[in-house]
């Protein structure tokens, strides 16, 4: 949560190259996931990327997968998933509060949904 935090406190070309400043909404949705997971979820690491989105990354040493946060109109996530063992990866996005999305984060992530109220 504290490197979420510290991101927030960018500006824009944070890194020389012309990267975007986070996205506040972004970061406080990453945050506020943060306390939705349990003990027995993977330890997230929490970063932003080059667009200004929140993204944890999580490695439970049978896929890497990933959460990016971006407000575009609205919290929209973006999911991602590849086991170790393959190359094929498999993808989602779309609002925070579809079914489909949270389907995806429940069933292939293996992580905890968003609720209905989440922004």
């Amino acid at each position: 949560m504290a490197r979420l935090k510290m991101f927030a406190d960018y500006s824009d070309d944070w890194d020389s190259r012309g990267a975007c400043a986070p996205m506040p909404r972004a970061i406080n949705a990453a945050l506020r996931y943060l306390t939705f997971l349990q003990p027995w979820h993977p330890n997230p690491l929490a970063t932003i990327n080059r667009e200004g989105e929140a993204v944890l990354e999580f490695d439970d040493n049978d896929a890497f997968s990933s959460i990016h946060f971006r407000d575009e109109n609205g919290l929209i996530v973006e999911l991602y998933r590849r086991p170790k063992d393959s190359q094929q990866s498999i993808y989602k996005e779309g609002v925070a509060q579809d079914v489909e999305v949270n389907a995806f984060i429940l069933e292939k992530l293996k992580l905890p949904t968003l609720p209905h109220d989440f922004v």
